[in-house]
């Protein structure tokens, strides 16, 4: 009789890597015909060149292996459930074969799953021949991308490289609505800080005790703690709506992920991971009615849904919408950045800002957020920040930075100078193009200048970590660290009369936001640093 058993699990076996296999077979020959696929790398060749373009066609290549691997998985557990009775001992070993297959996959050596795509040392050493801090569309990971929408964020910060390690909290993540269309309800194992680039909707929270509602438009600020369910609605015809996110992950440091309510087949609902049993107990309803009610969206639009007129205005009835900082509660309202006047303005720009002070929300995460809008042909800066580390992220326009930073190598020659006794500091020029959708890193300490180009205005919104104790500290310009110092200072620091060093130095009376550059004598993008 053992032996008996042991022959009926080992065919049982046997026949569930026989299913996975031919699954995997069929997945692999639509590989070339997966038109996401095609498009996705005629994309890469139209917007890419040499390494860049590269990198983009293995990230298409990498997203779609995941998908196909997710895919496969999912038809092996529904496999198993036309073969076997649900619950029985079979059904169960057949769903663990499954799950183990599709485990084995993603652990195998050269497995791009588990390493954010950018993968391990070898990458991350490539990845260090670029411009370390600068993260443009072809570094983004897409967590969940359909016709309706599409959630993206981008890779852990010291993946990309170990300048960055003090940001490995956070991670930055991109959700964008398309019109007419809800984001049904999710929760993030994250605390998250919501900033609106463009668009407008309704976002609705639920609380332990209560629901809330709030409006939403461009620079519109919202905090929301780890756990918390939210769903949002993009009531407009035509505009997209896009929300910019700093998530700082509870969990694992700089790995977070959604848990969606009542999704579709991709991505899945968290429930359907429940065996039927403990759902029949939960609800206290039948199994037939919960499987019906849960394959009715496995064919669907997964998370995010198109909705109907009456359906949207439901959703965004302004009777329900809650108050606005600092007009609502202290601790659920949102900050409007463009209902107070700007901290800084002049004819090259305006500097919106929120700290725990104007947003209290925010003292928790220890953060500060600020909008530029630097005109067309204008510049904001020389300056550097004391203490806080900005991640920018660029939601209009297009222009260059320039950051000098002691902690990159213009080549090997100078590491090999460094080794044979050289003393001193080096300061590298990192300077970069930026564009819509860019995101670059400024860390404490260091002089930057960002540069508007003569196309139109340049708008950016900052994430300021670590920014309680923070001072700006402006390098030209009225109140710049020059014309503070005492005279023997400025002597003995440019070895020159002081009445030249103000003669030099003093002439702009502008504050922060400067006339820029002719672009006409700008050289081009050429090297990311120098």
């Amino acid at each position: 009789m053992d032996m008996r058993r042991k022959l009926c699990f080992t065919l049982l076996v046997l026949s569930v890597l026989v299913l996975s296999a031919s699954l995997a077979l069929a997945n692999t020959l639509e590989l070339d015909k997966d038109p996401e696929l095609k498009s996705c790398r005629r994309q890469c060749k139209e917007e890419f060149k040499d390494r860049q373009k590269k990198l983009c066609l293995q990230k298409c290549e990498d997203d779609y292996r995941q998908k196909r691997r997710e895919k496969q998985n999912r038809e092996c557990q529904a496999k198993c459930g036309e073969m076997y009775d649900e619950g029985g001992q079979q059904w169960h070993v057949c769903r663990i074969t499954c799950q183990n297959n599709y485990m084995n996959e993603i652990n195998e050596p050269g497995s791009d799953q588990g390493q954010e795509w950018e993968g391990g040392q070898e990458e991350e050493e490539e990845e260090e021949d670029e411009n370390p801090y600068v993260f443009e569309s072809h570094h983004f990971l897409s967590k969940v991308k359909t016709e309706h929408g599409r959630i993206l964020s981008i890779p852990k910060f010291d993946r990309r490289s170990k300048l960055l390690r003090g940001l490995r909290r956070y991670r930055v993540a991109i959700l964008q609505v398309n019109p007419e269309t809800v984001f049904t309800p999710t929760h993030l194992d994250a605390t998250s800080v919501f900033f609106v680039s463009s668009g407008q909707g309704t976002i609705n929270v639920i609380h332990e005790d209560r629901r809330d509602s709030f409006k939403l438009e461009k620079g519109v600020l919202l905090r929301l703690r780890a756990g918390t369910t939210f769903s949002i609605v993009n009531h407009r015809q035509r505009d997209k709506l896009n929300i910019i996110q700093l998530l700082r992950p509870v969990n694992n440091a700089g790995l977070f992920e959604p848990f969606f309510l009542a999704a579709g087949s991709n991505p899945e609902s968290f429930f359907t991971t429940f065996s039927s049993e403990i759902l029949e107990a939960a609800f206290k309803t039948s199994k037939g009615d919960l499987q019906r009610l849960f394959s009715r969206r496995e064919q669907g639009q997964g998370v995010f849904v198109k909705a109907s007129k009456e359906q949207i205005r439901a959703l965004s009835d302004s009777e329900k919408i809650g108050g606005i900082w600092p007009f609502g509660s202290q601790s659920r309202g949102t900050y409007r950045f463009f209902k107070r006047p700007p901290t800084k303005c002049n004819n090259f720009g305006q500097l919106y800002e929120a700290d725990r002070n104007v947003y209290p929300p925010l003292e928790d995460d220890d953060l500060s957020i600020s909008y530029a809008n630097i005109s067309q042909d204008a510049m904001m800066g020389p300056y550097y920040n004391a203490e806080a580390t900005k991640i920018a992220v660029v939601t209009d326009g297009d222009g260059y930075f320039e950051m000098a930073c002691p902690h990159v190598s213009k080549s090997s020659d100078d590491e090999q100078q460094q080794q044979e006794g050289r003393s001193g500091v080096t300061y590298h020029k990192i300077r970069s193009a930026i564009k819509t959708g860019s995101v670059f890193i400024v860390p404490a300490g260091h002089p930057v200048v960002t540069v508007a180009s003569n196309r139109g205005n340049l708008e950016i919104v900052c994430f300021e970590v670590n920014a309680k104790h923070n001072v700006r500290y402006m390098l030209a310009g009225k109140k710049n660290v020059v014309t503070k110092m005492e005279r023997e200072e400025k002597e003995l620091t440019f070895d020159a009369k002081r009445e030249e060093v103000d003669r030099v130095l003093g002439k702009q009376d502008e504050e922060l936001f400067f006339q820029g550059p002719k672009w006409s004598q700008q050289p081009g993008q050429g090297r990311a640093y120098e």
